[in-house]
């Protein structure tokens, strides 16, 4: 989730440490993927491919969104005034030594600052990336990183223009947390725990943080290398800690979105696979003291998958995924957008628009201002062009609309 009341972000997933995959690429069908070792900008494929991974709003009026463009090649960054979206222009959207990134995670506390967090390439080694928005341009700011080890950052949140943290992951033997704490001068490193490895291929990754003050924070993730299991850790402004997750009833969960309200009040969302296969949609809440598994509302028997979450309060949030429709392991299925709204009671979904022509609609993202006034993100597969294509949708309290939005590749 990015948005809200503490401005916090998700991840596109677009890199794992140790394979490098479309956004898409859980869902089967259409989508690609490849080695890591192998950076994007050396990949053969023709397919053009653009994607809005993460989204921030400040405003109804004043919103960013940033992702991939190029096929994965060049990070995209989207602005939204209220009436129209539009591709920013980035005169150093990477370092000098690499020509190929993407951006995963996004948070903005005012129409002058903003910071986005994601990877990029020199050769076949990956490196954390972070990107700030001063209210006139976007520009590249350095994370201290003297490993020989790869990484990314997947989500970011900001309390202040001096205070945000960043999730991700990192590789050593197996991949392992990561979090990143910027000071508003410098990005520093912090130590995370992981939980205990069951083996050589298992892994840790953080995905999302929500951040209600500097204090107090919540990442979320997930660990194991299949069934995976959820996994929490939370700030208290010294040290960070993992939070017990309880376990669902189904296997290889993870959480990809997280959104707090306040210290007692936080939910993630993500998703797990039943017996076969089938994805169910996973929602938990935090009270302050445990984290507990919701009832979601999984709208057919093919299953749904949730991305991120936005809480606008404790009886208003939004989450957002995609909602499979045909035969789940073929290039016959097809993909439409899945919204699910909390009124603090329950949790109701319900498929809503996708691109025109589209055989797969994905939603990574959402951001919401109020109750009535949200804008989601993510991405579409044009089957007759070979293509993906950037996706944005808007809720006015009762209905989601599909936008126009502009993808430049």
């Amino acid at each position: 989730m990015r948005g809200g009341p503490c401005r916090t972000s998700r991840r596109s997933g677009a890199i794992l440490l140790g394979v490098f995959v479309l956004a898409a690429s859980s869902c089967g069908g259409t989508a690609k993927s490849a080695l890591a070792t192998t950076s994007p900008e050396a990949a053969t494929t023709a397919l053009t491919d653009d994607s809005l991974s993460s989204i921030s709003c400040i405003s109804a009026s004043d919103c960013q969104a940033v992702g991939s463009s190029g096929d994965y090649r060049f990070p995209l960054i989207e602005h939204w005034n209220g009436t129209e979206w539009s591709v920013t222009k980035v005169a150093h959207p990477l370092p000098t030594s690499s020509s190929s990134g993407s951006f995963h995670g996004l948070s903005c506390i005012t129409a002058s600052n903003c910071q986005a967090v994601g990877n990029y390439f020199i050769g076949k080694r990956i490196f954390p990336l972070s990107e700030r928005w001063n209210g006139t341009e976007w520009s590249i700011v350095k994370i201290p990183w003297r490993t020989k080890n790869d990484a990314q950052l997947s989500g970011i949140a900001c309390v202040s223009v001096s205070d945000c943290v960043a999730v991700g992951h990192r590789r050593f033997a197996t991949p392992l947390t990561l979090i990143e704490h910027w000071d508003g001068r410098g990005w520093s490193t912090d130590v995370s725990p992981n939980p205990a490895l069951d083996g050589p291929n298992d892994g840790v990754y953080l995905e999302g943080v929500s951040c209600v003050s500097a204090t107090d924070c919540m990442a979320a993730g997930y660990h194991g290398a299949g069934p995976k299991e959820p996994l929490f850790e939370h700030w208290n402004g010294v040290i960070w800690s993992i939070v017990t997750s309880p376990v669902s009833a189904y296997t290889d969960a993870q959480m990809s979105g997280i959104s707090c309200t306040s210290t007692g009040d936080c939910y993630a969302s993500g998703d797990s696979y039943a017996d076969g296969g089938v994805p169910i949609s996973l929602i938990e809440h935090w009270d302050g003291e445990a984290w507990s598994i919701m009832k979601s509302s999984d709208v057919g028997s093919q299953g749904s998958r949730l991305g991120g979450i936005s809480c606008v309060s404790s009886t208003s949030c939004e989450a957002v995924g995609s909602y499979p429709l045909g035969n789940i392991s073929d290039s016959d299925e097809r993909d439409y957008t899945l919204f699910e709204h909390w009124d603090g009671l329950t949790w109701s979904g319900s498929i809503g628009p996708s691109t025109p022509g589209a055989q797969q609609s994905l939603l990574d993202d959402v951001s919401c201002i109020s109750a009535s006034d949200c804008l989601a993100v993510g991405t579409s597969f044009i089957s007759r062009t070979e293509s993906w294509v950037t996706l944005a949708a808007q809720w006015s309290g009762n209905h989601w609309y599909l936008m126009k939005s502009p993808s430049p590749s």
